[in-house]
């Protein structure tokens, strides 16, 4: 079995920080502040009762929060997901019509069609 790669990677360390900075950044952003507050209660250890407790809340109220940042962590990550594809969509050639300074539509060359198979 091939070992995979360890934190120790500077490759690894870079990316692993550069999302942790995006992730933070956007956290403190879209969350409220119940959301901010369960959730650092509940990183720190805390149960749901606990953070209940804590915050005079009603454990519903802090499972309702956890979902709602589980939704807003995964809608971020899909987002750094498509941005982190789009350089590579906007290069690829397309296969589409152009006009020409005429108006008339032009077809495309077949060096232009060869990325797309």
């Amino acid at each position: 079995m091939l070992p995979g790669p360890t934190v120790h990677d500077p490759v690894n360390q870079v990316i692993s920080s550069e999302e942790l900075r995006s992730l933070v950044g956007c956290l403190s952003s879209a969350l409220s502040e119940l959301e901010g507050r369960v959730l650092a209660l509940y990183l720190d250890g805390y149960s749901y009762e606990q953070v209940g407790e804590r915050l005079e809340c009603d454990t519903k109220t802090v499972d309702n929060a956890l979902q709602r940042v589980k939704r807003k962590v995964a809608a971020h990550l899909q987002a750094r997901a498509v941005a982190a594809r789009a350089p590579a969509v906007a290069r690829a050639p397309r296969a589409t019509a152009s006009l020409s300074t005429r108006g008339r539509a032009r077809r495309p060359r077949d060096d232009q069609l060869t990325g797309l198979y």
